[in-house]
């Protein structure tokens, strides 16, 4: 398959097949705004994995809870949770093993990961405080406030579906958007994510609302919320940082589908001659699945600069 190069790090599937759909899009939006939707990945893809300036990495939404904050022990807490990623993050990336098997490892690694914090100290109160705590873990990536600003101003809903916690999403976003009650009440964004449910009586984190989302099973809980509360959805934008985060969009006609993929590779990785022929294979599995693939230092730019089309 060729890629086209749009500059050093912007890569097309098929820089012509691009065009046609984000054409049919702009004809949908303008006989009706309703039809047009963005769905995103959060952790990695709304956030940074990497500081391209300092070379420092970040961490996912997970990381926003502290355990010591209501009397835990966060080493005990990080060693079960590291010690589950040992045992199982092999299967997120590793295409050797087979598909089915990846998926059940998912579900898994994700289950007995948020059953870590299903204790009664945990509150729904507890949380800002861990954000407001833990919030340099996390970083935006560039430019995310101008390109969630640019989707209200044109009335396109995000929506945010996550393998993460919907309580650290939604305390994360309220970072920069403290009227993000408002923008979720009137449908300019909306989370998709593993939501903690809390005892009526004491208080404390007991479990999740739904069996758990992860990396392979995000359309299985899209639709029913999409047709729910967007019925005249018809095109979308897809963003992740995932090849699973493609396949959230099932549901729709792939030519009604345009696709972004954040490649996020360290700099290091993308400094070494050597790893040439790694990085062009990823760009490679990445246009498998989207229209187009960012690769390392992207900001929300040339994203923004297709929205600005549909204006």
């Amino acid at each position: 398959m060729k890629t086209t190069k749009l500059n050093s790090n912007i890569f097309y599937k098929d820089k012509i097949h691009f065009e046609q759909k984000l054409q049919n899009l702009i004809s949908s939006y303008n006989q009706n705004k309703k039809s047009i939707a963005v769905i995103t990945d959060f952790d990695y893809t709304m956030t940074s994995l990497f500081d391209y300036d300092t070379g420092k990495q970040y961490k996912s939404s997970y990381y926003l809870y502290d355990e010591d904050l209501i009397g835990g022990d966060q080493k005990k807490f990080d060693e079960k949770r590291k010690k589950l990623s040992e045992e199982y993050a092999k299967y997120e990336f590793d295409t050797s093993y087979d598909i089915k098997i990846r998926e059940q490892k998912m579900k898994e690694w994700y289950t007995k990961n948020l059953e870590l914090y299903f204790i009664k100290k945990f509150t729904m109160e507890s949380i800002d405080m861990m954000v407001q705590k833990l919030k340099n873990n996390i970083k935006f990536r560039p430019k995310l406030k101008e390109y969630i600003d640019l989707l209200i101003s044109i009335d396109i809903p995000l929506i945010i579906e996550s393998g993460g916690v919907t309580q650290f999403i939604y305390g994360a976003l309220k970072l920069i958007y403290p009227n993000l009650d408002d923008l979720i009440k009137h449908k300019k964004i909306m989370i998709i994510s593993n939501s903690f449910k809390f005892d009526e009586k004491d208080k404390g984190c007991c479990g999740v609302e739904h069996e758990v989302i992860h990396c392979f099973n995000k359309a299985d809980f899209i639709g029913n919320n999409i047709n729910k509360e967007f019925p005249e959805l018809k095109h979308v934008f897809v963003l992740g940082d995932h090849l699973g985060d493609a396949d959230c969009t099932k549901i729709f006609d792939k030519e009604n589908v345009i696709g972004f993929g954040f490649v996020n590779l360290p700099i290091d990785v993308l400094n070494d001659e050597n790893q040439k022929e790694f990085i062009n294979n990823k760009i490679k599995e990445y246009n498998n699945v989207f229209d187009m693939a960012l690769v390392g230092n992207c900001d929300y730019e040339p994203i923004m600069e297709i929205l600005k089309r549909i204006k």
